[in-house]
């Protein structure tokens, strides 16, 4: 990869904003003045100030893409961009990677800062002051003991006009280098400067000389050291620019591909701010409901592909205007399904502890929207009429049964689009129940008994594997424990059983955190449980009971000396249980 050099001055005076402006996928400005100082201060001490990514756009994509200046005379939390019709523009250039850096050389060298005041309200414009980059040039880079809390050599900081000059203060607004690109007129320029120099400054050799050094140094970095260092791509495809982005901006603040299409979707909608928008949904899933789920902007514009019917993978082709013009004419709706689904996937008691595939909920969003069902999730939840309560279960095993059976891994983009049409031909086909069975023969479900039986205590997958047992379905609606049938505590080394052998003690102590030793309860049922002693409780549990939690009926089986015999029993029961409910 080749890379090319330019000077700060040529950059920031006839680039920026000329023709290096930021694609809609960049992200706001975000750094502070601080920040910006720091930048300066680097580039003063000649330190390297990393590298930039810009990205030559052609002809045939000039017209393609949304194009936004750089934010120069900049307000303290602005986010508001300024796009721009690119017609006209000769070597139209992005930045793809070095956004912060160029804006803040931007504002310290031709633009402003403003910024509120300590204490004063934002909507009070008295609150708001436009400051200006300035360096005091009688500071010398040589003292240490000076460098201050930010360890600086050189001393930028940000007025709204020039503080007065001192013995040990000359403050020069840095943007006034800008005018002075040739070395003879800069020359001009310092002598003149020099003369404005308080006498007792003028007349001391030492503060001279470093009046004279600061200043030259500023000259030297802006208009003589290459110090952007650049590589500029020139390949036209959409795909391969977007993936070199994420991976070169994924040093700081993680990016995702979908903080990107995030951007390009802002940048196309109109009535709506799709930012706000898709990251309140994605703020309100996680936090506002009554369980805590850990979902993204990823999983809520992937089901967005999916609800429009369009291709689900993250292409920048699916994310072309005239689909996200359908995203946004159907947000309401899409944004509805994806509440109520989560809704009820939570009643179930599958939340961000529980769920090992988000885009296995995504099919259950699709029905849910496809299927007229998207204002009807509470009744469905309550399930107080039949069909809604057979459609609540139905969900609930064939969820359950697709992140069991790890349904949607790796190529889970071919497996939504199989699912997706799935539903669609039984939709049309004027049926109204949730089709598992559809949906399990397209996208070729399988569940191994053998492997559910070694779920242990502690896996991931423990509570849903558990939950599957069970005809009730409302465990995020409660308090639930998983408990070992057995308790811990008897397997603790020196209680097991006399007379087994150790092969037997190894038996004991890997079955113990078994499935076939574990049941769901709720509080009370625990409460009960751990009140007494485990042959008191075993003892005192009735026919249904056992029944529910699949404990074998045979009371023999009960003694801990025939904990194994107990296992097998209780597997063969699991097994008759998965085999009622299976598809």
């Amino acid at each position: 990869m080749a890379y090319k050099s330019e000077k700060i001055g040529t950059i920031v005076l006839d680039q920026i904003n000329r023709r290096l402006f930021l694609p809609d996928i960049q992200r706001e400005f975000v750094w502070s003045p601080d920040k910006i100082l720091r930048l300066f201060d680097s580039v003063m001490r000649r330190y390297p100030i990393g590298s930039f990514l810009f990205w030559k756009v052609g002809d045939e994509l000039r017209g393609h893409v949304d194009v936004y200046r750089f934010p120069e005379d900049y307000k303290q939390g602005d986010v508001h961009v300024t796009d721009i019709d690119t017609s006209g523009i000769a070597d139209l250039t992005l930045v793809l990677d070095g956004q912060q850096r160029l804006t803040s050389l931007l504002i310290g060298l031709r633009g402003s800062f403003t910024m509120k005041k300590k204490w004063k309200r934002k909507k009070n414009e008295e609150a708001w002051q436009r400051k200006y980059l300035y360096l005091n040039l009688l500071k010398n880079p040589e003292d240490v003991s000076e460098d201050g809390e930010l360890g600086m050599r050189y001393k930028f900081e940000f007025f709204e006009n020039a503080p007065p000059s001192s013995p040990t203060d000359y403050w020069v607004r840095v943007s006034t280098i800008l005018d002075y690109p040739e070395f003879g007129a800069f020359t001009k320029f310092k002598y003149a400067e020099r003369k404005k120099l308080p006498p007792e400054v003028a007349g001391d050799m030492e503060l001279l000389e470093v009046f004279e050094t600061n200043l030259d140094r500023l000259y030297q970095v802006i208009w003589a050291d290459e110090a952007i260092i650049y590589h500029e791509e020139t390949e036209q495809d959409s795909d391969r620019v977007l993936d070199i982005f994420v991976r070169t901006n994924d040093g700081g603040v993680q990016l995702s591909k979908s903080d990107l299409l995030l951007s390009m979707i802002t940048a196309n909608w109109g009535g709506l701010n799709a930012r706000a928008e898709i990251q309140g949904l994605v703020e309100y899933l996680n936090k506002g409901l009554v369980r805590r789920n850990d979902f993204n902007k990823d999983f809520v514009l992937k089901t967005c592909l999916m609800l429009c019917g369009f291709n689900v993978r993250y292409k920048v082709e699916n994310f072309k205007a005239d689909n996200l013009k359908v995203i946004e004419q159907r947000w309401a709706d899409i944004r509805a399904a994806i509440e109520g689904s989560i809704k009820l996937i939570n009643a179930y008691g599958i939340d961000r502890d529980t769920l090992t595939s988000a885009n296995a909920i995504i099919p259950v969003i699709y029905y849910i929207y496809k299927s007229g069902n998207t204002n009807n999730v509470d009744e469905i939840i309550a399930g107080n009429l039949t069909p809604q309560a057979k459609m609540r279960y139905d969900i609930r095993r064939w969820l359950i049964l697709a992140m069991l059976g790890q349904a949607f891994g790796a190529s889970s983009d071919t497996t939504l689009t199989q699912a997706r049409n799935a539903i669609d031909q039984h939709i049309a086909a004027g049926k109204t129940d949730f089709p598992s069975a559809p949906i399990n023969d397209a996208i070729g479900l399988k569940f191994d008994i053998d492997d559910y039986l070694d779920v242990s205590y502690g896996d991931k997958i423990d509570f849903l594997a558990l939950s599957l047992l069970y005809d009730q379905d409302n465990w995020g609606l409660m308090t639930y424990h998983r408990d070992h049938i057995f308790p811990q505590k008897a397997f603790r080394n020196g209680i097991l059983p006399a007379g087994l052998t150790p092969d037997q003690q190894q038996q004991y102590r890997d079955a113990k955190d078994s499935i076939a030793n574990l049941q769901l309860l709720v509080d009370t049922e625990n409460a009960e449980k751990s009140g007494k002693s485990f042959e008191e409780w075993i003892a005192g549990t009735s026919p249904d009971y056992r029944k529910k939690h699949l404990i074998p009926q045979d009371d023999s089986l009960l003694k801990f000396d025939k904990f194994l015999e107990f296992i097998k029993a209780r597997e063969e029961l699991i097994r008759d249980r998965l085999a009622t409910i299976l598809p």
